[in-house]
């Protein structure tokens, strides 16, 4: 059997399904083991409808949030490999990193700021 961070959260959601594996403190979501394990899941389908196959990069343009985790699961899964971008870069140096990096596909997220509360929203994902 093939070991991976992806089968390691199947693994933990199997044997710890209703135990609390993370809190999103922007949202306020809380996700345990088993819903953690869905929701990468569906990603990994989605990753694979759209021809992400082992070993092919993907680049993840997404603030720390629930969404990166999902997807950063969801690619490991299917054996992708993950490129993650810092979003503080400015144009010039992601372009640079994804020519180089030879990233298949880009995953990202648009981020709303408010300025009221000075916390930051992350939309759902768009993939390009």
């Amino acid at each position: 059997m093939e070991h991976n961070i992806g089968l390691i959260l199947e693994k933990r959601a199997r044997l710890n399904p209703s135990l609390e594996a993370m809190v999103d403190l922007t949202t306020g979501l809380r996700l345990n083991y088993e819903e953690l394990d869905q929701r990468a899941n569906q990603s990994a389908n989605m990753m694979t409808k759209l021809g992400v196959q082992k070993g092919d990069r993907v680049g993840l343009l997404i603030m720390n949030s629930v969404e990166f985790v999902e997807v950063f699961f969801g690619l490991a899964k299917i054996g992708a490999i993950v490129v993650p971008l810092n979003w503080r870069l400015v144009a010039d140096e992601l372009e640079y990193i994804l020519k180089n990096s030879g990233t298949k596909l880009l995953v990202f997220g648009t981020v709303t700021i408010l300025l009221k509360t000075s916390q930051l929203v992350v939309s759902n994902c768009c993939v390009y």
